[in-house]
């Protein structure tokens, strides 16, 4: 990312993605369901923005920013994705919009394969995975989500 696009992500998105991440709704659905310190959230934001192995992605329309899309990459491993919906904007069928053009961006970056962990008690989430393909893999504490593009 060019350090002109990393300033206007940061400077357009930082308290914005604080916001949607320590929602109620989004917590009870988080691995960590702690609340989240505005610092750690400021250093964790901006190591992901200039993290060359990181795509950030932010979903923007004419009604407003809608969520966020993330996907961590390891060479030669699967790309994790993580995924956050502004929480106006839940059960609308966004998060299906979010991971198809976040799929669509990481293909188009070379990524050629993606996973998602979800808590088991996501049904959206787990939903959505379904519903684009992604193969599932019950685990200890979650399930896991997996998809070649």
């Amino acid at each position: 990312m060019n350090r002109k696009r990393e300033e206007r992500v940061y400077n357009n998105y930082l308290a914005l993605t604080f916001q949607w991440a320590n929602h109620p709704e989004v917590r009870n659905y988080s691995f960590s369901q702690e609340s989240i310190p505005w610092e750690d959230h400021v250093a964790w934001f901006t190591r992901k923005i200039a993290d060359s192995h990181c795509l950030y992605f932010v979903l923007e329309s004419p009604v407003g920013n809608l969520g966020s899309i993330r996907f961590d990459l390891n060479a030669g491993q699967p790309g994790m994705i993580s995924y956050l919906l502004d929480p106006a904007f839940h059960r609308q069928g966004w998060g299906t919009a979010l991971l198809i053009l976040g799929e669509q961006e990481a293909r188009r970056k070379g990524v050629q394969q993606l996973f998602g962990d979800v808590l088991p008690e996501n049904q959206a989430s787990c939903a959505i995975f379904a519903k684009l393909g992604y193969e599932k893999e019950v685990l200890f504490d979650r399930i896991r989500y997996m998809k070649f593009l």
